[in-house]
């Protein structure tokens, strides 16, 4: 049976070299949207595991040519005759070439600065620099991190009680999608200095570009480690450490929702920016951008945080504090109050 709802196109991206925290986060406000919705995704990626998770979520693909430009993306668009289009990129998209391509045109943001030519614009990230628009014409505005778009069970997760052990003995790593520094196998090296920490959960994307190399360190290790790779529930993992080792970006964002006390380093220089917004808001420790081949600085922030209850217990407070896991919620009634449609 055709579904009545309205026709939404996500334009998105995703592969070795940006990760897949565009593809996931749309992923999550696409669930959220359907039903009513009937979503279509436009790519021009080639990569499996990305084309993949989309299908797998029962969405519809339409392909462009790799390098496709802003108007072949936005032809591709009006051919799906949606009656909103939201745009989640890497890089700046070219607003003026898709605004005709549907009624409503929505874009999610992580750079700030520029001016945006959309109906809606959604920018959940902490630093405020990150933020700041020209404000003019009739273009709404969700910022900040009640707005950050996870999936819901980073919410449920948050919502729960947790405990915490004297000393912390159990750790989740997880680099991102793609981990494009490579640094998960240094990360482990590094834990395994750690005296208090006896057992690890290693997390490895779907375009992690040497996944044996992971699997090899974690082996070597003297911690137990248990190798996952892109797991369909990410919250309980990392819900269930007594700490995380994580990039900045999305995967932040997911530890601070569940309350997980997190080491973070930079996997682009951007992210230092956001991992040093969370560190002077209690809720996380950063470790440098210009990090030395064996991590003693990771190490040592490792190793202190694993001995300090007190610390473990207030930076989980601070991180709650900043981050609900509500914002894909949030964000799909916005829309759909512009499309007049039912929320449910």
């Amino acid at each position: 049976m055709a579904r009545s709802g309205p026709v939404i196109v996500f334009r998105t991206e995703g592969d070795t070299q940006v990760g897949l925290g565009h593809v996931v986060r749309s992923l999550a406000l696409a669930r959220r949207l359907s039903p009513p919705a009937r979503c279509v995704f436009i790519m021009g990626t080639r990569d499996d595991p990305v084309l993949d998770k989309v299908t797998a979520a029962g969405h519809e693909v339409a392909c462009l040519r790799p390098g496709a430009t802003p108007e072949e993306a936005a032809e591709a668009i009006a051919r799906q005759t949606p009656q909103a289009a939201v745009i989640d990129l890497p890089g700046r998209a070219d607003d003026r070439a898709l605004r005709r391509a549907a009624p409503l045109l929505v874009v999610i943001d992580d750079l700030g600065l520029a001016e945006r030519d959309a109906d809606l614009v959604i920018n959940g990230t902490l630093v405020q620099q990150f933020r700041d628009y020209p404000r003019g014409g009739e273009t709404q505005f969700l910022l900040g991190p009640t707005y950050i778009i996870l999936g819901d069970e980073f919410a449920r997760c948050g919502a729960q009680p947790r405990g915490f052990p004297r000393v912390a003995r159990t750790a989740v790593v997880s680099m991102g999608g793609a981990d494009q520094r490579g640094l998960t196998p240094r990360v482990l090296e590094a834990l395994g200095t750690v005296e208090a920490i006896e057992r690890c959960l290693v997390v490895v994307g779907p375009m992690c570009g040497d996944a044996g190399a992971v699997r090899r360190a974690a082996d070597a290790s003297r911690l137990a480690c248990r190798v996952v790779t892109d797991p369909p529930h990410m919250a309980p993992l990392l819900y269930g450490a007594d700490l995380a080792v994580t990039c900045g970006g999305m995967t932040l964002y997911e530890a601070a929702a569940v309350g997980t006390p997190a080491i973070a380093l930079p996997q682009v220089e951007p992210q230092m920016t956001e991992i040093e917004e969370f560190a002077q808001r209690g809720a996380a420790l950063p470790v440098a951008g210009d990090l030395e081949p064996d991590l003693i600085a990771l190490a040592a922030a490792a190793r202190g945080l694993a001995a300090n209850l007190t610390q473990r217990k207030e930076m989980s407070r601070c991180a709650r504090a900043l981050v609900d896991g509500r914002g894909a919620q949030r964000v799909a009634v916005a829309i759909l109050d512009l499309l007049a449609a039912p929320v449910r």
